[in-house]
Order: C-alpha cells, then sequence, then structure tokens
C-alpha cells in the first residue's frame, strides 16, 4: 500500500501489486458500500463468517476507493419520513390555529362590560 486515506464513510487507497491479489477491508458489508477501482466498479464479496468485504485486484498500481451510500430504499425512507414530519407540524400548527376564536391568534373576540375593563397607561 502505497497511500491510504479514511473518512467515516470513504476509504481510499493507492496500492501496488506485483501480481493478483486478494484484499479484505476491515469493513463489515452493508447495502449502500460501492467499491470502484482505477474509477470502475468493481463488485463486492463476503467470504467470511464476518461479512467482511473483500475484493481483488490484478497486478499493477491501483486506486482504490471503498464507499458507503444510499440505496433506493434508504432514499424513499428518509423521503417519506421527512413528508412525515412535514404533515405532522402543519398539522399541529392548524390546530393551534382553529384553538382561537376567528381562527386568529391576534384578535380574540371577548365581549366585556365596561366596569370590567381596567385600563393601564390609558
Amino acid at each position: 500500500m502505497l497511500k491510504s486515506r479514511a473518512t467515516g464513510h470513504r476509504y481510499e487507497w493507492l496500492i501496488e501489486a506485483d501480481g493478483p491479489a486478494k484484499l479484505q477491508a476491515a469493513t463489515h458489508y452493508y447495502p449502500g458500500w460501492r467499491l470502484t477501482v482505477d474509477g470502475d466498479q468493481r463488485p463486492i464479496t463476503i467470504q467470511n463468517p464476518y461479512g467482511l468485504i473483500h475484493f481483488t485486484l490484478e497486478a499493477g498500481r491501483h486506486q482504490v476507493v471503498l464507499a458507503f451510500g444510499s440505496t433506493l430504499e434508504r432514499t424513499w425512507a428518509a423521503a417519506a419520513s421527512a413528508a412525515a414530519l412535514v404533515l405532522l407540524l402543519g398539522r399541529r400548527f392548524w390546530a393551534g390555529l382553529a384553538a382561537y376564536p376567528g381562527g386568529s391568534r391576534s384578535r380574540a373576540n371577548v365581549n366585556l362590560d365596561s366596569d370590567q375593563l381596567l385600563c393601564y397607561n390609558c
């Protein structure tokens, strides 16, 4: 390995192999992991009981990127969650407006006799 860089959801390696190489990343496979070698997507294999990611390389120098991204299911779930939040907040907002007479928070329709009023700073 000539160079290595890792962040929370992305690993990058510059690897020089003298011959065909079988490699294992210390990362458990989960849907969403993508492997690219020299810019081309490659299949990920899982060949152990722990679910660690395996891949093979041919001889030569290779730029390898293992990155975690979203899946279609995860994207739909996030959109459904956002829509539910908007509906919940909208319902709460409209229910709050309906609690005031006339549907407005600024004016209350209150009938008071003049002897029930006190005026401060009048």
